[in-house]
């Protein structure tokens, strides 16, 4: 197949972060550039986790913007205040002592204002729309000057429900593309999770990540097995609609359902 419409945009992490540190990067939903004079915080979950980093931004309603710092990685996170069983703070007193808690940088004029927003575990019970919903109506309520022009979805799941798709994609589509640009970054993004990132024009994929594939099961007397039948082929439908959201070619989508010989040429640039 010559030149697909819609190629996924397969590059490695660095040449990723090279696109973005040429800009003047600050994240709206956790600031990405972390001074690093602070401390770190610690956060524990009601699951246990412990989580160190640097609490970037705390909503009134006890949400917070955190950026989890492991060495030299950093990884944004929004923490609801009813997954927190306790804060450690080790941030200095001035700082605890700014009367709305939260740690400003002041923002270039200029600057691209980019957002992440976490997608992981299984779709449906935790990767789900409302909880994508949740977090938007967190950006859209930021005041103009500090809400993103950029969000990406960093998903990492193997998948699960597929009525959780007919909500998703069309959310993303004619909700937040409007909005904003939104390029999904994947660690992991398989079945459902895959069709999820596949209404994104950009796909970004970290070292190692896998993407797919694209494939629906089912579940019955004689155990998972691929999705046929008049069900595959309604989800060959609506899988089609999705990639002409995403712009991509939709046989690259069929070839993940059903067997076809299916290839692409790729030139020197990618």
């Amino acid at each position: 197949m010559q030149n697909p419409k819609g190629r996924i945009m397969m590059h490695r992490l660095h040449n990723m972060l090279r696109t973005i540190l040429t800009m003047a990067v600050v994240a709206a939903v956790t600031l990405v550039g972390v001074a690093s004079s602070f401390a770190l915080d610690k956060v524990t979950l009601k699951d246990g986790t412990v989580l160190q980093g640097e609490i970037t931004r705390e909503m009134d309603d006890g949400t917070l913007f955190f950026t989890i710092v492991i060495g030299e990685l950093r990884q944004p996170r929004v923490i609801m205040s009813s997954d927190i069983a306790s804060i450690e703070r080790d941030a200095s007193i001035e700082e605890r002592q700014r009367p709305n808690r939260e740690r400003r940088v002041e923002i270039p004029d200029g600057a691209t204002r980019v957002a992440f927003i976490t997608l992981e575990e299984m779709v449906g019970p935790f990767f789900n729309t409302n909880a994508l919903k949740e977090s938007v109506r967190i950006l859209d309520d930021l005041p103009e000057n500090e809400r993103p022009q950029i969000i990406v979805l960093w998903i990492d799941s193997g998948g699960g429900a597929l009525i959780e798709l007919t909500r998703i994609a069309p959310y993303i589509q004619n909700e937040l593309k409007p909005k904003y640009r939104v390029v999904a970054w994947l660690k992991t993004a398989i079945s459902a999770a895959a069709m999820t990132a596949w209404v994104c024009e950009e796909i970004y994929m970290m070292p190692g990540a896998a993407i797919g594939s694209n494939t629906a099961y089912m579940s019955g007397p004689g155990g998972t097995q691929a999705m046929e039948g008049e069900a595959l082929e309604q989800l060959l439908i609506w899988m089609e609609r999705v990639s002409e959201w995403g712009r991509k070619h939709p046989y690259v989508m069929r070839a993940m359902q059903v067997y076809m010989d299916l290839s692409a040429d790729i030139d020197e640039q990618g």
